[in-house]
């Protein structure tokens, strides 16, 4: 039986590097990004976005803004709480409201 060489399992991959805060910065691609996995039943994957999107704004400014509080925010962006639906409507809105912003 042959064996493979050391090296072969260890080759680089080619990557390019993407800053994700051009996407996650971007409140249009967030909530069309969110709604995308709603509709495709992740869950996991919209939570992750609504997270992404959170962390990239700031998030002091975005609870003053939109009046919501700060610590529901960071409840939603850690992966121990579980938000209710009218945080997540009420982020959603807010996201919405940001990308009409000049």
């Amino acid at each position: 039986m042959k064996r493979k060489s050391k090296s072969a399992g260890k080759r680089k991959m080619n990557l390019k590097e993407y800053d994700f805060s051009k996407t996650l910065g971007n409140p249009e691609a967030v909530f069309a990004g969110f709604m995308d996995c709603l509709k495709d039943g992740d869950h996991e994957a919209a939570r992750e976005i609504l997270a992404g999107g959170l962390q990239s704004m700031n998030v002091s400014k975005f609870s003053r803004r939109h009046r919501i509080p700060r610590r529901s925010l960071y409840n939603l962006i850690g992966r121990d709480g579980v938000p209710g639906l009218d945080l997540v409507a009420k982020v959603c809105r807010a996201i919405k409201m940001e990308s009409a912003r000049p």
